[in-house]
This record gives structure tokens, sequence and C-alpha cells, in this order.
């Protein structure tokens, strides 16, 4: 019953716009003089002439063989307002922030391929994000664009270039 409550709530939510997108983001994530290497995100967005409400989710974590312990991932969930003029989309909103981050060294913890193990922190902070999207495709429902978004909280600042796929569903106005 919840979900059929939550999908009658989208649907007559996104009854008010012209259009409704979902896309989806791979790309790269930088975090305090750290790469993490794979982000991958998703997002809905509903425009209305020139704004654009979205919800977005990204999730990053490292990729690789022999990496230290424990592993590093970060996660952004967002609200996002945002105005579109021609090509390029600027958008600002509140985000929550959270993962687990490696900090002192301890040694290595044995193994031929071991890389070491570290102390790490778990961590969670609400910030400012940002982001600036150009598109590099957009017809009727296929959209391709180059977004740069920013996290700014107060523990761990990040900043991450993705390159957006989407699927578009544009409304005839009445």
């Amino acid at each position: 019953m919840k979900k059929l409550l939550v999908i009658v709530f989208v649907l007559n939510f996104s009854n008010n716009f012209s259009q409704v997108s979902f896309k989806i983001h791979p790309g790269a994530f930088f975090i305090k003089d750290d790469l993490c290497e794979i982000v991958i995100g998703a997002s809905i967005s509903f425009q209305k002439e020139n704004l654009i409400y979205s919800l977005e989710f990204y999730s990053a974590e490292e990729a690789g063989f022999f990496l230290p312990e424990p592993p590093q991932y970060f996660n952004q969930l967002g609200v996002l307002i945002g105005k579109k003029k021609n090509r390029i989309q600027l958008s600002l909103g509140l985000t929550t922030f959270w993962g687990e981050k490696r900090t002192t060294y301890r040694g290595n913890t044995g193994g031929f391929l071991s890389l070491g193990s570290y102390n790490s922190e778990r961590f969670s902070s609400v910030g400012i994000a940002s982001k600036i999207g150009f598109d590099l495709i957009k017809n009727k429902r296929f959209l391709m664009s180059i977004d740069l978004n920013t996290n700014i909280n107060y523990k761990y600042s990040a900043f991450f270039p993705v390159l957006s796929f989407g699927y578009s569903f544009n409304k005839k106005k009445t």
C-alpha cells in the first residue's frame, strides 16, 4: 500500500512539469587529497520552463586489486534546484554526505600482497551541493551531458565530474 501511495504521489507531482527525466551518472570522485576511483549516481529531474528540481544519489567506492584495509566509500543524497539556459544547467541544493575514510596508517597486516592497514573513521554530514552541467546531446528523448558536482560540508568536501546519460519524458502542454 505504501508503494502505491508513493507512486501516486510521484505521478501527481510530475503532472505539473513539462519534462521529467531519469539519468545515470558514471564518473570519478575526489575528496580531500584522495581519489576514490569510481562513482555512480542516479537522478530524477522535473523541469518547468527553465527551472529544474532534482533528487540525486551518488555512491563512490575504491576499485582495484590489493587495496589497503578498510576500503573507503562515500555516499551523497541531495535535493537541488537549478536553472537551465540553452545547453547549460546550474543547480544548488542541500545534501547528506556519509561514508568511511581511512585516517592513520597502522602498519603492514602481513601477506605478500598487503598494502597495509589503516584506522578509519565513519562520518556523516550535511552539506551544500552545486552542479554545473553542459548538454552534449539533447534530442526529444535521449540526454547526454558532462556535469561537474561539488559537495561543500564541514567534514570532507568533494568534487566529482561525471558523464550523464538519461531518458526524458516530454509532456504536451494543455
